[in-house]
């Protein structure tokens, strides 16, 4: 029954993955390498995600500043 509910929305993603598929494979080896450094990460960024989600708001006001500075920034950058 579970499945016959997502077939639909699989018949409509499969030209999708389709098309993703070959770009999929060629980042697979790559993936695996990153898994391992990523699992290790995962507490540390579920200890940083409440601050993170405070800060977001804070970001979001100083985003469109930054993407100003940015290009002076690049300048004076070595």
């Amino acid at each position: 029954p579970r499945l016959a509910e997502t077939a639909p929305r699989l018949a409509e993603m499969a030209p999708r993955l389709a098309e993703m598929a070959p770009r999929l494979a060629k980042m697979a080896p790559r993936l695996a390498e990153t898994a391992p450094r990523l699992a290790e990460m995962a507490p540390r960024l579920a200890e940083m995600a409440p601050r993170l989600a405070e800060m977001a708001p804070r970001l979001a006001e100083t985003a469109p500043r930054l993407a100003e500075m940015a290009p002076r920034l690049a300048e004076t950058a070595p």
